[in-house]
């Protein structure tokens, strides 16, 4: 007993320590208790602020949920654009190659172009030529005839020998008379001649119906043309000029007529008139020294005054006298 007493009394006292501690456990508790309240308190307050600001979070969060959506939107979209452009470089360099390959097609063309206008303008100046040759030709051909070359000479000097013919007769007719020498379609010479009538108009006459002195005039003047043209044209020119019985038919007008423009043919001669200023007469070709005329009679008393010396033949029964401007010569 006094050992469970001494041992009762031991657990007692152990008991009553175990009860301070467990008060003093208590109290701590108690304080601990507070401590937990108040932490509790705090943590209340620190998870009021948490939700505070995890609600302010959320809502920052599903702001910059939109705002990153939105974002991603315009990622999405740039990135739309960056492949736009990219597709739209590609497709800007294919048509800046395309460009390119025009520019040098457009170059080539319009080299082609100007070749083709230097040739068009080649062209045109041969078909000028050509067309010009071709009126040159047809002219030609026109002038020529049938018989070409031979017809236009003929022609010519027909034309010629009209116009010296007509300007010796001018001279010996005062313009009255008129021949005409031209070619029909057949190349043979026709001459027809107009004589002036009182009235002043001009009628056209066969040679064949002039008078005796119109046809002597025409005729004469026509052999002048004739030795004009050849003094022009064959270059064959005499000093000296044998007329046959030049005043046939001739009254004494047209005998002075002719001892006058004798006379300046002469007269030429001695001055040294020059073709050309002469030539609107008829007498370019003519330049002569002597002028021998034959004649079977001495029927007009004017012929002592037209020319420088006159000389007789005289036949009597078989003989025949010379008299040398009025001197005898046997």
């Amino acid at each position: 007993v006094q050992k469970s007493t001494q041992t009762l009394t031991t657990k007692v006292g152990e008991l009553s320590l175990e009860k301070a501690k467990v008060t003093t456990l208590e109290v701590e508790l108690d304080k601990l208790m507070d401590r937990v309240q108040l932490r509790e308190a705090v943590l209340e307050d620190k998870l009021s602020t948490v939700q505070h600001d995890l609600q302010t979070a959320r809502m920052v969060h599903m702001q910059m949920s939109g705002e990153f959506s939105t974002a991603a939107k315009q990622m999405n979209s740039l990135n739309e654009l960056k492949t736009i452009e990219a597709s739209s470089a590609a497709e800007l360099r294919r048509h800046q190659d395309s460009v390119e390959a025009g520019q040098e097609a457009y170059d080539d063309i319009s080299k082609a172009l100007n070749d083709l206008e230097k040739a068009m303008r080649s062209l045109k100046a041969k078909r000028e030529d050509a067309h010009c040759l071709s009126v040159t030709m047809s002219s030609l051909a026109d002038n020529f005839g049938a018989r070409g070359v031979q017809t236009f000479i003929l022609q010519n000097i027909v034309h010629a020998l009209q116009i010296a013919s007509q300007s010796y007769l001018d001279e010996l007719s005062d313009g009255t008379i008129r021949l005409r020498i031209e070619l029909d379609s057949g190349d043979r010479i026709v001459r027809n001649a107009a004589v002036l009538s009182p009235e002043g108009t001009w009628i056209e006459r066969p040679l064949s119906s002039l008078s005796g002195g119109q046809w002597r005039r025409c005729s004469f003047a026509l052999s002048l043309g004739f030795s004009d043209l050849v003094a022009r044209r064959g270059r064959l020119r005499s000093s000296i000029l044998v007329l046959d019985e030049p005043l046939t038919h001739l009254d004494s007008v047209g005998r002075d007529d002719v001892g006058r423009l004798l006379r300046r043919i002469l007269h030429n001669k001695a001055t040294g008139i020059t073709n050309t200023q002469t030539r609107h007469l008829g007498l370019g070709g003519l330049s002569v020294s002597t002028i021998l005329i034959i004649l079977q009679d001495l029927v007009a008393e004017e012929l002592s005054e037209s020319f420088d010396c006159i000389d007789e033949v005289i036949k009597t029964q078989g003989n025949s006298e010379l008299l040398l401007d009025g001197a005898s010569v046997e």
